[in-house]
């Protein structure tokens, strides 16, 4: 078995969640943490205190000098709620525009932060842009990704699959839609438990979907299958194997039917 060297190490300062390297920009990626903070002032009247979950995402750069050392700096930085997965999205980020790509920051106020990769003197900056809010229930936005992936994607737009703490996906259809998020976004049932991952394959041209939750479960869903009730047939449920559940799955980008979980 072959070994990876490290040739980098640093602490985070806060729990580490997500890195996300930039599809098209070398040694440019987005840094995700997350901490959870005990109220000390509820602590006092309460057996069961508050806690706060806040988080940071950091965009950093990588430098190799001519040894081959290799450092990172800080670039900008997002500060909000706790940061549980981040996605670059480049649809139309390849025509004249005023940004690079979008990065999508899944928070655990249920809410998704669209941020713009601009540049200003030179430098990269993370820009506000949109805020979609997922879910009122309180469930934690766990995972999210984007339908221009794929091998050679140059996407006009993008479909958004997110994954939720109450067991349920969203599926919006466009990233640059201006019609109301509520009557675009489709949300079903998908897992007993934590849905932890949500995934495009890649070479589906947007149509189908793979997830996995803590119900142990593996399952296939078809994006032109309608909902009924809030429900959707999975198009497969597979349950063998993940004793531990099912936190990351990832279409592979070079080979069709195959997936890393």
């Amino acid at each position: 078995m072959h070994h990876a060297t490290s040739r980098f190490t640093e602490s985070t300062e806060l729990c580490a969640d997500s890195i996300e390297s930039h599809p098209s920009i070398p040694l440019i990626f987005a840094e995700s943490t997350y901490q959870v903070d005990q109220d000390q002032k509820d602590a006092l009247v309460s057996s069961s205190p508050a806690y706060t979950r806040r988080g940071r995402c950091n965009l950093k750069k990588a430098s190799i000098d001519i040894e081959g050392k290799v450092t990172c700096s800080i670039i900008d930085s997002w500060e909000g709620a706790a940061v549980l997965d981040t996605k670059w999205c480049l649809a139309k980020s390849h025509e004249p525009s005023p940004h690079s790509g979008v990065l999508g920051i899944a928070d655990a106020t249920g809410c998704l932060n669209l941020m713009k990769l601009t540049t200003e003197d030179s430098q990269f900056h993370l820009s506000p842009w949109k805020v979609w809010q997922m879910n009122d229930e309180g469930a934690l936005c766990l995972s999210l990704d984007w339908s221009d992936r794929g091998p050679n994607e140059m996407a006009t737009d993008a479909k958004l699959i997110l994954s939720q703490s109450n067991g349920t996906l969203c599926m919006v259809p466009s990233l640059n839609s201006e019609s109301s998020l509520k009557d675009e976004m489709q949300v079903w049932r998908a897992h007993d438990y934590e849905a932890w991952i949500a995934a495009w394959d890649c070479w589906s041209n947007g149509n189908v979907v793979w997830s996995g939750g803590d119900d142990l479960s593996l399952k296939g869903w078809d994006m032109r299958m309608t909902i009924q009730s809030g429900s959707r047939d999975p198009t497969f449920t597979c349950k063998r194997g993940f004793d531990g559940g099912i936190t990351s799955i990832q279409s592979h980008p070079h080979r069709p039917h195959y997936w890393a979980l």
